[in-house]
């Protein structure tokens, strides 16, 4: 097992102290993650994984075309970081998705992302286990990410997580929520 924590604060600070603190990854949001940090988070040995994420926290965002869109956005990030070719890119599901909507345009998301990601870059879900299932089952992502929110659909059962989030946590004087990974994120350095 490894840990790691998420957060959608710049990290260049406080990465001696999270590698003091035991950490091995760090999950940052493309959309405030500059070349200079991903370069000093790597040089103090932690790992990076990458999460996209607009406002994925109702249905109606899903979409195919929402899909490639936010694809063809990753992987601008992805290139403009010179994230390593294989690490994974995590697209959020953010809200407590129902069956249908897992097995409705969710999936058609995916599938696009998948599409024009894959086999570049790995994908990886956030999301609950009833969708996490569905997009497993449909073989649109590579990686799990569970959500903190073990009350979501699904969640409590799902047995196959890659990470495992908990939520609301203050790590070096910042507020995170922290990973546990089953092994290898997905995460990359430079």
């Amino acid at each position: 097992m490894s840990k790691g924590l998420d957060a959608d604060t710049v990290l260049t600070d406080y990465a001696g102290c999270i590698v003091a603190a035991g950490f091995e990854f760090v999950g940052r949001y493309y959309k405030n993650l500059l070349p200079e940090e991903a370069q000093h988070l790597s040089q103090q040995g932690l790992y990076i994984l990458s999460i996209y994420e607009t406002n994925p926290t109702e249905y109606a965002y899903f979409s195919q075309a929402q899909g490639t869109h936010d694809a063809q956005r990753a992987l601008q990030y992805a290139q403009g970081l010179n994230q390593p070719h294989g690490s994974s890119i995590a697209f959020t599901v953010d809200y407590d998705a129902s069956p249908e909507e897992a097995s409705g345009s969710i999936t058609d998301y995916f599938r696009a992302i998948h599409s024009l990601v894959y086999p570049t870059y790995e994908v990886m879900a956030y999301a609950n286990g009833t969708t996490l299932d569905a997009l497993l089952n449909a073989g649109v992502i590579e990686r799990t990410w569970l959500p903190g929110a073990t009350g979501w659909s699904g969640s409590a059962d799902f047995q196959n997580a890659d990470i495992v989030q908990s939520n609301g946590h203050t790590v070096c004087g910042v507020g995170v929520d922290l990973d546990t990974s089953t092994g290898d994120s997905g995460g990359w350095k430079l």
